[in-house]
């Protein structure tokens, strides 16, 4: 069950934690169905500092936390060269996966694009790999990210 509907009711969220840069946070919270506190408090705990964004050793270690993993995706791993255009296909990934560009992740869940690069005319950014979130298994750091 999806704790959140949309990237906004997450982001509502973001006021009381008075944080920036939070898009890792965001992308947690959407792959491991947690509440943005959960997913605040465990990235600080393995080294996310409030306001910086999230280093990927942080990620690949809270990720693990809730039994999940990331590995490139063999069909849309390099397939999309901007986020744009990872706007405008996404309905057609079904399951969870991360969208990494250079200094940016968001989280795509069945389709939907729980980002702010998810609204039309928003700035764009190149570089783009995706990421597809399974349950955690040792073979997966092999083709993380992180």
């Amino acid at each position: 069950m999806t704790k959140y509907k949309n990237y906004d009711s997450i982001r509502k969220c973001v006021k009381y934690y008075n944080d920036n840069n939070y898009c890792g946070v965001i992308a947690l919270v959407v792959a491991a169905g947690i509440g943005y506190g959960k997913s605040f408090h465990r990235l600080k705990k393995y080294g996310r500092t409030t306001g910086r964004g999230t280093p990927g050793y942080a990620m690949r270690r809270a990720l693990k936390d809730f039994n999940l993993g990331a590995s490139l995706c063999e069909k849309y791993g390099r397939a999309f060269k901007t986020l744009s255009q990872v706007r405008k296909n996404c309905r057609r990934l079904k399951g969870v996966y991360f969208v990494l560009s250079t200094t940016h992740v968001g989280c795509i869940k069945d389709g939907v694009y729980y980002d702010w690069a998810a609204k039309p005319n928003t700035k764009n950014q190149r570089n783009v790999k995706v990421f597809k979130i399974t349950p955690y298994c040792s073979d997966l750091h092999l083709n993380s990210p992180w």
